[in-house]
């Protein structure tokens, strides 16, 4: 989908302002097709002379692609020319290719460059942009968020030279650190979800950093050590080990005792991701966790607890242990 500002926001483009910016190029695009096809089938015929089967597909994708410059040329609405494209050449992915700028990035407020990183202008009315980030860019940045911002890149990439490397500004990267890698790095804080959607303008300012200062030396791809130190960080996470720390402690009462739904339900409470089936830790792994952190000396499996006037339950509990919050 292209956007274009409309006033307060940026908004899918209409007619007949898509025409006149899309036609000749949709145009170049389908003779550059044709002629592609017409060299491979060219090459077939003359090395494989029993590909016969292979250069009939591509005469008939030839016509295809003669099809949609007719269509290309004749229509006159940018919802036409989008679906003759994609229904004549076959290629879902077209118009999403087609769409893609990887230079201009809308903000509500703004326009960034990215070609020129933190170079922040305001909307013009012919300005087209593929993605909108969906919030306005800071302009005047708090130095306190920008500081929490960095204390938690820190905490996610803890050496300095993988920090570097991750601070570059890509869809990939932006995408890691706002969703990928939250179930795992940022399920020991409760509060971070809320928080990352507050510092997603100031985790913007940081990737352009990281793109300004290494654009020049052409970091495209992350490195395969960096990569595996990644997969070592996310393993390392524990959330049961931190659950524990954050709302059980020993109590000296003989009677008190925690069972192991009631933790169940309080650690799904406490981390909403667990619930995701993707990244769920799992009831297995959950308890054996567990298991190792409260110790098997105070465990008793199907203990009948509860007051004695009232009608008693078997549970999994580990006396000796109380809930603080």
């Amino acid at each position: 989908m292209i956007y274009r500002f409309n006033r307060v926001r940026w908004e899918p483009l209409l007619d007949p302002v898509a025409q006149r910016n899309i036609q000749h190029w949709l145009d170049d695009l389908l003779q550059l097709f044709n002629r592609l096809l017409h060299n491979e089938q060219a090459y077939l015929e003359a090395s494989h002379p029993k590909a016969r089967a292979v250069t009939k597909h591509l005469h008939a994708l030839r016509k295809c692609v003669g099809e949609a410059r007719h269509h290309v040329l004749g229509e006159t609405t940018s919802s036409k020319l989008l679906s003759a494209v994609k229904r004549e050449i076959c290629q879902p992915d077209l118009p999403d290719l087609m769409d893609n700028n990887p230079y201009l990035l809308g903000c509500n407020n703004g326009v960034l460059d990215l070609r020129a990183p933190n170079a922040f202008r305001s909307n013009r009315p012919e300005d087209m942009v593929s993605k909108t980030v969906g919030y306005d860019w800071v302009e005047q940045p708090d130095p306190k968020i920008e500081a929490d911002v960095e204390e938690m890149m820190c905490q996610i990439y803890p050496v300095s030279a993988e920090r570097a490397m991750f601070q570059l500004f890509c869809e990939s990267d932006q995408r890691y650190a706002e969703e990928k890698h939250k179930p795992h790095t940022f399920k020991a804080r409760s509060d971070m979800k809320a928080k990352i959607k507050e510092w997603r303008p100031y985790l913007l300012r940081w990737f352009l950093a990281g793109c300004q200062q290494y654009l020049a030396q052409g970091f495209n791809d992350i490195p395969l050590e960096c990569l595996a130190w990644q997969k070592q960080l996310v393993e390392r996470q524990n959330s049961v080990t931190c659950f524990c720390k954050e709302h059980l402690e020993r109590s000296e009462d003989p009677h008190a005792y925690v069972d192991r739904s009631m933790l169940y339900e309080a650690y799904k409470a406490a981390y909403p991701e667990e619930r995701i089936k993707k990244t769920s830790l799992g009831k297995r792994k959950w308890f054996q966790q567990l298991h190792a952190y409260l110790g098997a000396q105070g465990y008793h499996e199907r203990k009948l607890v509860g007051p004695e006037h009232c009608k008693q339950q078997r549970r999994d509990v580990w006396v000796g242990w109380a809930m603080v919050n």
